[in-house]
């Protein structure tokens, strides 16, 4: 049985699409709410925290929040988490890695694939080194697929959704 999860990474907010056995579904991520934030909160722990937890911790505790990462990904910056300087594309595949696991809570079965979108403006460089790190952190196959191509699959797989899902959908089918 597989599990092949879409993952539109929105710079404002993230929505996640599954496939399983030939279906394809938005997952709840935060229920009622199909998306969360894109935002990444290292608490002192060391714990990660995605979505609208990142944000509520990142009031309080600024030193370990991040909030677009996927601009800084695109340009190749660093970040500082703490005391530690990490590449943007490494804290983004960190927040993936999160969402993936969320999603496949949700929706009760591993993933076999993740797919990933991204801006068809990213430089090739810069979606080498995040699907490297993908693959590396989420242990997974990966695969980045601009969100120009997700919104054809999911116009040539007959599928008609809201617009905020229709990525996610597209790169999950």
């Amino acid at each position: 049985m597989s599990c092949r999860l879409g993952v539109d990474l929105g710079a404002e907010s993230t929505t996640v699409a599954a496939e399983i056995d030939g279906g394809v579904r938005v997952v709840e991520l935060d229920p009622p709410s199909a998306s969360v934030p894109t935002a990444f909160h290292l608490d002192a722990s060391g714990r990660i925290h995605v979505g609208r937890a990142a944000v509520e911790r990142g009031v309080v505790d600024t030193a370990g929040m991040v909030t677009g990462l996927r601009a800084a990904a695109a340009s190749g910056a660093n970040l500082v988490l703490r005391d530690e300087t990490v590449p943007a594309e490494r804290a983004l595949a960190r927040f993936v890695d999160v969402v993936v696991a969320l999603a496949a809570e949700r929706v009760g079965r591993e993933p076999t694939e993740v797919v990933v979108t991204h801006p068809a403006s990213w430089p090739v460089a810069r979606c080498e080194a995040f699907e490297a790190e993908l693959g590396r952190i989420t242990r997974l196959p990966a695969i980045l697929l601009g969100e120009t191509e997700a919104v054809a699959h999911a116009r040539d797989a007959g599928i008609a959704s809201e617009p905020a899902e229709v990525i996610a959908l597209g790169a999950a089918v």
